[in-house]
């Protein structure tokens, strides 16, 4: 039988890790692991039959918005057996299940659950996103909003690229991008399908290579040129409540959030500060 795959982000939080394996049954799931290279948790995290971690040479030093977030998820698709997995859960350290593992299982029934949005389309992003991706911009500019000097820096840079043609990239590996969640739930033919096609096509990551946030882009693309594209689904089945506005992030949720992960279809909620609000979901939702 083919088993689902968890597949995990992480940096913080091994208790919250701990909780989340061991609610999840080894003949019927497997979690593969990523610690960030600048992480320290990884012997803090209980070593059990289903629970694999990227290893030491293949692990990536994550930054936020450059393309190590692409290179941590390839890592992790890269530890993915086609003929072993039904499917990979793709989510970060702070994320807990709100669903039963059965129920999970059930849901899962050959739909991509990931996001794939065309772009420009209806988004709040600067230039419709294009100048995420059009855009070469070099490591030092990317940075977190709230580093407001190199923010600045790089918000005028944008600028002067997209409007004068400096910079840009004339050379595109695909006449149509999608945006969605970086989170997602596919089938393991399609991620096989994903990491064959990247292999083939080395073009199409070095273009998105010196992007910002091309998480987001990257593989909700990636599968529109797949023969999965017409089993997308669109809902990536992640509970998230949004901050608002356009710098706006996924919220840390709180228990006032309980109520709604109940009624959501989502297997998973993103994103949690804490192992007291996974206990209280865990006995909220996933007993009985």
């Amino acid at each position: 039988m083919k088993k689902h795959v968890i597949l995990m982000q992480c940096h913080t939080a091994p208790e919250q890790i701990n909780l989340m394996t061991a609610l999840f049954p080894a003949d019927q799931f497997d979690f593969y692991i990523h610690v960030d290279r600048k992480s320290d948790i990884q012997p803090k995290i209980e070593a059990r039959e289903n629970v694999r971690f990227v290893p030491d040479g293949l692990r990536v030093d994550v930054r936020w918005g450059r393309f190590s977030q692409v290179e941590a998820t390839l890592a992790l698709l890269r530890m993915v057996d086609p003929e072993r997995c039904a499917y990979a859960h793709l989510i970060s350290g702070c994320d807990f299940t709100i669903k039963r593992p059965e129920a999970i299982v059930r849901a899962c029934d050959g739909r991509e659950f990931i996001q794939s949005k065309i772009l420009p389309g209806d988004t709040v992003w600067a230039w419709g996103g294009l100048d995420r991706f059009m855009v070469r911009y070099p490591d030092w500019m990317i940075r977190r909003p709230d580093h407001r000097a190199v923010r600045a820096i790089r918000l005028a840079y944008r600028e002067i690229a997209m409007r004068t043609g400096l910079y840009r990239l004339r050379k595109t590996p695909t006449d149509a991008f999608y945006r969605g969640s970086s989170w997602f739930s596919i089938t393991g033919e399609c991620a096989a399908w994903m990491l064959e096609y990247i292999d083939a096509h080395p073009e199409y990551t070095r273009f998105f290579r010196h992007g910002v946030c091309v998480d987001e882009i990257y593989f909700s693309t990636l599968i529109r040129l797949s023969p999965f594209a017409g089993q997308i689904d669109g809902d990536p089945m992640r509970y998230i409540r949004w901050k608002g506005g356009r710098n706006g992030g996924p919220a840390f949720l709180t228990e006032a959030d309980i109520p709604a992960m109940a009624e959501s279809p989502g297997f998973f909620a993103r994103k949690i500060d804490g192992i007291g609000l996974c206990r209280k979901i865990q006995s909220a939702l996933l007993k009985g």
